[in-house]
């Protein structure tokens, strides 16, 4: 777990670092949830990590604090710096895997990065410097470490820019050095890329959501067509047909006329007006989505015309069927 620790000065002496970390819950029982960080610029700091990560003012992540003494009240405009990376982790992945990062400075409006007490940070420098200190990497302004490049040269401790830091391996592995990472007052923004994923976890779980949700609407989509494809219906629109009996008896339609209003295929049947000046003529209209071929069929079993009687059935455009009965014959 990576802390961003800022260190402290009291009368000068170093009492230790106060160490945030981002989790969605507190790490354990030597932790103090940091609901407002106790600062005069705090306005800035909160909208500076939101220009920068706008994700993590919906993150469900909070900031808790550890001290390395803890009696002692951390205080001051120093932890300006890793409280709002704190506030930017609660956001954004980290790409280091640090113990912990050591940080200090203020910050001011239009997000840039301000030094601070020049005595105060002589005192954290020793600090980091010292051999009991396990931690690697410290960032400050570049405005501080300008006067003390010696006492860095002497401890085998490098003093690195922000362009030198992205090209090395330090973002990936464990350093086995110490570093001092010195950040001039306008490069925060490029601090913060440098430091965290630029795709946030706000963003990979957005879109994993939207993936999930796409699914759900193929799903969806995939179950209407299934259905749409096994349904029972007709594969053709009913449209409207006749059928004209032509030297019909009038006593077997109206037998055939009763009988078929019980069946599915005539159960819309009923009687048309036809301009036909044949009397023996007598027209049925019906919606159905049949063929005429079948629609003959039902008839001659409807109509039961049997030898020597003569039944014929004559298709018009597949819309009108002609039956035709001979008369001659006794039926």
């Amino acid at each position: 777990m990576t802390h961003f620790a800022y260190p402290n000065v009291k009368r000068n002496v170093f009492i230790g670092c106060g160490r945030f970390t981002s989790q969605e819950s507190s790490p354990g029982d030597e932790y103090t949830l940091v609901d407002k960080l106790n600062a005069g610029n705090i306005a800035e700091i909160v909208d500076t990590a939101a220009k920068l990560s706008p994700e993590s003012s919906f993150s469900n992540y909070k900031i808790y604090l550890k001290k390395d003494t803890p009696v002692e009240p951390y205080v001051g405009d120093s932890q300006n710096l890793a409280y709002l990376l704190s506030l930017i982790h609660c956001g954004r992945e980290l790409r280091l895997s640090h113990r912990d990062i050591w940080c200090t400075g203020s910050i001011e409006q239009s997000m840039r990065l301000k030094q601070v007490d020049m005595s105060g940070f002589e005192i954290k420098l020793k600090a980091f410097l010292s051999p009991k200190n396990r931690d690697k990497l410290f960032i400050v302004p570049a405005a501080n470490i300008q006067a003390f490049k010696h006492n860095c040269h002497e401890e085998q401790c490098k003093i690195i820019a922000l362009n030198e830091f992205q090209q090395m391996k330090i973002l990936k592995e464990k350093p086995s050095h110490k570093y001092i990472l010195a950040i001039h007052a306008t490069e925060l923004e490029r601090l913060v890329n440098s430091l965290f994923q630029r795709q946030s976890a706000f963003q990979t779980n957005s879109k994993k959501t939207a993936c999930v949700l796409l699914g759900i609407v193929w799903v969806f989509i995939l179950m209407w067509c299934f259905q749409y494809l096994t349904t029972s219906e007709p594969l053709v629109s009913p449209e409207t047909k006749r059928i004209c009996f032509y030297d019909f008896p009038t006593d077997c339609i109206e037998q055939f006329y009763h009988s078929s209003k019980t069946t599915p295929l005539f159960e819309n049947l009923f009687l048309a007006q036809t301009n036909e000046t044949n009397k023996q003529c007598r027209c049925y209209s019906l919606s159905t989505s049949a063929s005429l071929a079948t629609i003959n069929q039902s008839l001659s079993h409807y109509l039961q015309v049997n030898a020597p009687n003569k039944y014929e059935a004559i298709p018009i455009d597949n819309t009108q069927l002609n039956v035709y009965f001979n008369s001659g014959f006794i039926h």
